[in-house]
């Protein structure tokens, strides 16, 4: 069972190099856990005066913020080759480039396919 656990483990795993050229490891947090994570943020903006408008935005960037934040966190399983456990906190302390963060939310949430991949 132990060979079967590993190998399911391991097809979870993708190596990709981010923007910056740093290499990571990937792995495809389960939308559940993300939901259970935190609020998706969704933009309701819409029926807003103009002062609760730019309130609002700036509350939805602090969610989506950390939204993406735990959403690297899940998805980043090494770097460089070396096994990592990330917290949100952690991103606070180190730079990871913006264009990495994007490509790294954008395979954890499906909208970017590893390549070889449809």
């Amino acid at each position: 069972m132990g060979d079967v656990i590993e190998r399911l483990r391991q097809a979870n795993r993708h190596d990709v190099t981010l923007p910056s050229g740093l290499p990571v490891t990937i792995r495809l947090p389960r939308i559940l856990d993300c939901i259970l994570a935190g609020d998706i943020p969704v933009g309701v903006l819409a029926e807003l005066d103009d002062e609760a408008k730019q309130a609002a935005t700036l509350e939805q960037m602090r969610a989506n913020k950390a939204f993406n934040d735990r959403l690297v966190c899940a998805a980043v399983v090494a770097i460089e080759g070396e096994d990592v456990s990330l917290e949100p906190s952690d991103l606070a302390d180190v730079f990871m480039d913006e264009a990495d963060i994007a490509e790294i939310v954008a395979y954890a949430s499906r909208t970017k396919a590893f390549s070889g991949e449809a």
